[in-house]
C-alpha cells in the first residue's frame, strides 16, 4: 500500500481545498512537530537508529526534508515493484529519521511507524494475499479513470472493493482501511449524499482515533468533515459540535495564526450563521479576518470570504451601515480574484444592494442590480438566483416610482418562483404582495383584486 512524501508534514492538504487525505512533507512546523519537543522525546532503540538519527541531526531543515523526500520516494517505487523486504530496510531508516526530527510522539512519527509496520505486513504476504493486492492495484488504477470521465457511481463501487478487501490484508482496524474509507465519503460527500458521508467518516473515525490518536490533522479532517455533512443534514448540534471540536484540534496543531486554523474557525461561523446564532457568528467572523488579514495578502480570495460572511451576519441582524462597509470591500476583493462575473462576486453585490435599500439608497441599488441581473442573463443563469434578483430591481424601482419598468421584471421573478417553489412558497406569496402593492399605485384594481383574492384563499391554508 504506497505512502507518498506528504505523509510526514505539517499542512494536511485535505484542509486545504479538496482532495483526498495528504499531508505537505515539512518537519519544521506545527504544535507538536518542532525541534524543542523532538530533543525532548526522542526514543533511540538501535545503533542503527542512532546512526540515522545523527546523521539528520547534522541537516538543515531543508536538506532534512529533501533526503525524506527521497527515501519514501524510493520506498514507494520499491513497494510498486512488489520488493516489500527491501522497502521495509528503507522505512526502519525513515522512522528513526522522522523521530529525530519531529519528535517520536509526534504526528509525523506516527505516520512513519504505521508505514513501517504495513510494509512488513506486506513483506509476510502469501502468493494468495498478493495476488489479491495486484488486483487493488487494478482497481485503483479503474477508480482513477472512473472519476476522470465523471463515472463517480463506478468510482464508489471500485473503491467499496479495495475497501472489502484492505479489511482482509491489513485487518479491519487498519490505517489503511480508514484511509479508504475517508475516500468513500468524500466521493459521497461530492454527490450530496451527506447521509453515506457520515456513514463512512464515522468508520474512518473510529479506526482512526485507536490508530492515530486525536491529536492528527486526519482525524481533525475527519471531525471535520463530519460536521459539515451533519450540518447538510439538518444536524446543526452536532454538526457545530463536531466543528467545535475541529477547531480545538487545528489550535493545537498548528495554533491560533495558522490558515487551517483561520479556515476551520471561518467555518464554525457559516455553521452558527445557518444555526441563527448570529453573535457567535459575528465573533468567528472576526477572528477568521483578523488571521486571514495578517497571514493573505488584502485581495486575497479566503479574506473576501470571512469579509463577506461577516457582511452578510450584520445584514441578517439589520445593521445595514456595518453590512454595507463590509460587502463593498468584499466585492472589490472578489472583482480582483475572481472577476465580475464570477456567481460569487454577484450574489455578494445583490447582497449589498439589499442593505442599500435598508440605506435608503435606492439608485445604487438599482444600479447594482442591472449590473447583477445583465450578467446572470449573458451567462445563461435562470430560475431562482435570476428571480432573485430581479425581485430586488423591482422593488429598487418601485421605491424610486419606476412602477413601469419595475411591473414586467417582477412578473417574470413571480412566474420562475410559482414554477420552481409552488404558489404558496414565502417567496411567491411575497412577489405577490409587492405587485399587488405596485398595482395598485397604477389604478391596476382588477389585477391588485385578482392577487388579493389569491392571497385570501392562501390564508385557509395557513391556518390549518
Amino acid at each position: 500500500m504506497e505512502r507518498n512524501i506528504f505523509d510526514f508534514g505539517r499542512i494536511p492538504l485535505a484542509l486545504l481545498g479538496g482532495g483526498l487525505i495528504g499531508i505537505a512533507l515539512m518537519l519544521g512546523c506545527g504544535q507538536n512537530s518542532n525541534q524543542e519537543s523532538a530533543d525532548s522525546n526522542v526514543q533511540i532503540e538501535s545503533d542503527a537508529d542512532r546512526q540515522v538519527a545523527d546523521f539528520m541531526d547534522q541537516l538543515s531543515l531543508e536538506e532534512a526534508e529533501r533526503v525524506l523526500a527521497e527515501w519514501v520516494n524510493e520506498a514507494n517505487q520499491l513497494e510498486r515493484e512488489f520488493k516489500f523486504d527491501e522497502s521495509v530496510s528503507v522505512w526502519q531508516k525513515i522512522v528513526p529519521a522522522v523521530e529525530s526530527q519531529a519528535g517520536s510522539e509526534s504526528w509525523q512519527a506516527i505516520n512513519a511507524r504505521l508505514s513501517l509496520e504495513t510494509a512488513r505486513q506486506q513483506a509476510n504476504f502469501s502468493e494468495q494475499q498478493l495476488n489479491l493486492l495486484k488486483q487493488t492495484v487494478e482497481w485503483r488504477n479503474q477508480v482513477l479513470s472512473d472519476l476522470q470521465s465523471g463515472r463517480m457511481p463506478d468510482a464508489v463501487a471500485g473503491l467499496q472493493q479495495i475497501d472489502n478487501a484492505f479489511a482482509h490484508l491489513y485487518g479491519a482496524d487498519s490505517h489503511g482501511l480508514g484511509r479508504v474509507k475517508v475516500e468513500i465519503a468524500q466521493l459521497y460527500y461530492q454527490q450530496g449524499d451527506h447521509s453515506q458521508t457520515v456513514h463512512w467518516l464515522e468508520q474512518a473515525l473510529a479506526i482512526n482515533r485507536v490508530k492515530l490518536g486525536e491529536m492528527h490533522p486526519e482525524t481533525e479532517s475527519n471531525l471535520f468533515t463530519l460536521g459539515q455533512s451533519q450540518m447538510h443534514l439538518g444536524d446543526f448540534e452536532a454538526g457545530i459540535e463536531r466543528l467545535e471540536s475541529a477547531l480545538q484540534l487545528s489550535r493545537q496543531l498548528w495554533g491560533e495564526q495558522h490558515l487551517v486554523t483561520a479556515s476551520r474557525i471561518n467555518d464554525l461561523g457559516v455553521a452558527y450563521q445557518t444555526n441563527g446564532q448570529l453573535n457567535e457568528a459575528r465573533a468567528k467572523f472576526s477572528s477568521a479576518i483578523d488571521i486571514r488579514q495578517q497571514l493573505l495578502p488584502e485581495d486575497h480570495f479566503a479574506l473576501g470570504e470571512s469579509i463577506r460572511n461577516l457582511g452578510v451576519t450584520f445584514l441578517d441582524q439589520g445593521n445595514a451601515e456595518q453590512a454595507s462597509k463590509l460587502l463593498t470591500r468584499a466585492v472589490a476583493i472578489f472583482e480582483k480574484s475572481t472577476g465580475r462575473e464570477n456567481l460569487l462576486t454577484l450574489d455578494t453585490r445583490s447582497r449589498l444592494a439589499t442593505s442599500n435599500m435598508l440605506e435608503k439608497e435606492y439608485l445604487f441599488a438599482e444600479n447594482q442590480l442591472r449590473q447583477v441581473v445583465h450578467e446572470y442573463q449573458s451567462q445563461g443563469v435562470e430560475g431562482l438566483i435570476l428571480a432573485k434578483a430581479e425581485y430586488q430591481l423591482g422593488v429598487a424601482l418601485c421605491y424610486q416610482g419606476q412602477y413601469q419598468e419595475a411591473e414586467p421584471i417582477l412578473t417574470r421573478a413571480l412566474n420562475s418562483r410559482r414554477n420552481v417553489l409552488g404558489q404558496w412558497h414565502e417567496d411567491t406569496v411575497k412577489t405577490m404582495k409587492t405587485l399587488a402593492v405596485l398595482y395598485e399605485r397604477t389604478d391596476q384594481m382588477d389585477k391588485r383584486d385578482s392577487i388579493n383574492s389569491a392571497l385570501q384563499r392562501l390564508q385557509p391554508q395557513q391556518d390549518k
